[in-house]
């Protein structure tokens, strides 16, 4: 069996079993608190250079983001989550390509989530989380990928040629 393939099944075991994997997590925390406790005590500085290699990524990102974007994306969702249609005031920026996986603060890449449907992403491709959602509508995807068409459209090359948009199925 190829590298490929091999990751190519972990994966499909993991978004097969997610649940049960993050039972399995959860328990082990429980389970574990004091050997996590003093694992991140030892390794602290291990931990702040990976904070640190994260704000290096960070830095590297394009970012084109204003508050009149961030208003006009509000205004296009209508001021819901663009995953499960919530209204809310408290809508967050969420990134359709995470920044972990050089998700850009553009425009094209910004949307509004609820904060549990933020959260529940975490760094995850939006594409492959989203379907598996309960409340997942093939109308509010549509809308999503049209959002980064659109804005595809407008903002030009400089950052087409980051490979951030997705494509419509």
């Amino acid at each position: 069996m190829s590298k490929e393939e091999i990751k190519e099944r972990q994966k499909k075991y993991q978004q097969d079993h997610q649940e049960e994997i993050k039972e399995r997590q959860k328990k082990y925390q429980q389970d574990h608190q004091e050997e996590i406790k003093k694992y991140r005590q030892d390794h602290q500085e291990e931990r702040n250079l990976n904070g640190h290699k994260y704000r290096q990524k960070v830095r590297s990102l394009v970012y084109d983001y204003t508050k009149t974007d961030w208003e006009e994306t509000l205004e296009a969702f209508d001021n819901r989550c663009a995953y499960c249609g919530k209204k809310s005031k408290n809508l967050t920026k969420e990134h359709i390509v995470p920044v972990t996986k050089s998700g850009h603060f553009i425009k094209g890449n910004i949307i509004p989530a609820c904060k549990s449907c933020n959260s529940s992403k975490g760094n995850r491709r939006m594409r492959f989380w989203y379907q598996k959602q309960e409340f997942f509508t093939i109308e509010r995807y549509k809308k999503i990928v049209e959002w980064q068409e659109d804005e595809k459209q407008v903002m030009g090359q400089k950052h087409v040629q980051a490979g951030l948009f997705l494509k419509v199925v």
